[in-house]
């Protein structure tokens, strides 16, 4: 690479790192500003980034099951897409602190006032949620990391070792992907 394109992705490199501290204090300033819509907003936009990382996994796993030339062009941009699991579970940390802005079940007074929410309390309670979204994201993130050691030892090994190791992870991780999204 050329020293003149060196220096332009450098210069692109500090103008979208100061856009994205710029965003950063913004998101910060509506944090205090509007709590509420904060929380919604960051929500739907944590959900749709999880929603991407976990249909890359998803992928990755039935590809990995059922095998074939059509996924190999596209593995890596998989793997860089659910590997991206370990930053969801951080960022899912400020979702715990609005959890009375989003939820009815999370604000004593309505549960008291509400029949239905009193009933679901076990389950809906915002302990359980946490704890949840951490056990999910835990194991999904377990999950992809054996998948992605598996995919690298494909790479550097002749047997298929690897190919059976990520397959006998790839089938029971799929069910299981369905069972924590199904309680998620």
């Amino acid at each position: 690479m050329n020293d003149t394109l060196k220096s332009l992705l450098t210069r692109i490199q500090v103008i979208a790192l100061i856009v994205g501290l710029v965003a950063l204090a913004l998101t910060v300033c509506g944090a205090f500003v509007e709590r509420s819509q904060f929380f919604f907003s960051y929500l739907f936009g944590y959900l749709f980034w999880l929603g991407l990382s976990l249909g890359c996994f998803l992928v990755a796993m039935i590809h990995t099951l059922t095998g074939g030339r059509w996924g190999f062009p596209t593995r890596r941009f998989l793997e860089a897409g659910y590997l991206v699991l370990p930053l969801m579970l951080v960022l899912f940390i400020p979702i715990c602190f609005g959890l009375h802005e989003l939820y009815p079940w999370a604000r004593p007074e309505e549960v008291a006032a509400e029949k239905v929410l009193r009933q679901r309390q076990a389950y809906e309670n915002p302990w359980a949620y946490i704890m949840r979204a951490f056990i999910f994201l835990g194991i999904w993130i377990w999950i992809s990391q054996r998948l992605r050691r598996c995919s690298l030892e494909q790479d550097t090994r002749a047997d298929a070792e690897p190919t059976r190791k990520a397959r006998m992870l790839s089938g029971p991780g799929i069910v299981l992907y369905g069972l924590l999204g199904t309680f998620a």
